[in-house]
């Protein structure tokens, strides 16, 4: 597979996962996750928490594919931006 450079930055940067990672509300949050989790685990029948693990994986993968494209968006916008300031297109 083909991978842009923009696809690479964003599959390839580990320092952006420590940066995320070290955001206090995230640990918060995944910690609020983990217990939910564990008390879903707990309360559901093994076929019943496969079908949510399977809508949980989804719901991640859709997310990521939208902060991709956002982020994606706002590298193309930012070198319009650039591009512009660097030339005088009215000439």
């Amino acid at each position: 597979m083909n991978y842009s450079t923009i696809d690479r930055f964003i599959l390839y940067n580990e320092e952006k996962y420590k940066i995320v990672q070290e955001i206090k509300e995230n640990k918060r949050i995944a910690a609020l996750r983990n217990e939910i989790y564990d008390e879903l685990e707990a309360v559901l029948s093994e076929e019943h928490f496969e079908l949510f693990n399977k809508f949980a994986d989804l719901m991640i993968d859709e997310h990521t594919n939208e902060i991709n494209s956002f982020f994606k968006a706002g590298i193309k916008v930012g070198a319009r931006f650039v591009s512009e300031c660097m030339f005088d297109w009215t000439e």
